[in-house]
């Protein structure tokens, strides 16, 4: 049945495929891994939170200089890592550190 209605009816087999857009699926390829499209989905703040941690553990654990945060070749790997993610400047994670401590 079906290769008669694709062979005889292939008009209407076509109009019938046609989805609104707002129905039709998005294309796999929409979500590139290029930074400007990861980028347009802001983090959400549990996800901040996690990035926020993992760079307090790493500045406790190795203790760098804290002005390794603020230059450009450790913001640029963060931003390849995670384009979303804005590298907190060194006073902001001084401030991130003393919460946690008196916490």
């Amino acid at each position: 049945m079906r290769f008669h209605l694709e062979q005889e009816h292939r008009s209407l087999i076509k109009a019938s495929y046609k989805q609104p857009a707002e129905l039709q699926q998005i294309k796999i390829t929409s979500y590139s891994d290029s930074p400007s499209s990861s980028s347009q989905i802001p983090l959400s703040q549990n996800q901040k939170k996690k990035c926020d941690q993992a760079l307090m553990k790493l500045m406790i654990d190795k203790m760098p200089p804290f002005s390794m945060l603020e230059h450009q070749s450790f913001t640029n790997f963060v931003s390849e890592l995670e384009p979303r993610y804005s590298v907190p400047g060194r006073k902001s994670m001084i401030s991130i550190l003393s919460h946690e401590y008196e916490n």
